[in-house]
């Protein structure tokens, strides 16, 4: 898989978030955050619009 570099700007407290998110070890890298917030992002859309095309493919009473 290609990696690309991508550049952000965070504020101090989303930085700091981040950063307390390592020391606890739930995450290795600010990378490895933003990766898993991304997949997270994406798992969410892909359901919400599965559940919409459930919606439309159900029966009309």
């Amino acid at each position: 898989m290609t990696m690309i570099r991508k550049t952000i700007t965070l504020p101090q407290g989303l930085d700091d978030w981040i950063k307390s998110r390592i020391v606890k070890g739930d995450y290795s890298s600010d990378s490895e955050y933003i990766r898993d917030l991304l997949r997270r992002d994406r798992e969410t859309a892909e359901s919400e619009l599965f559940h919409i095309l459930d919606e439309a493919d159900a029966p009309r009473r």
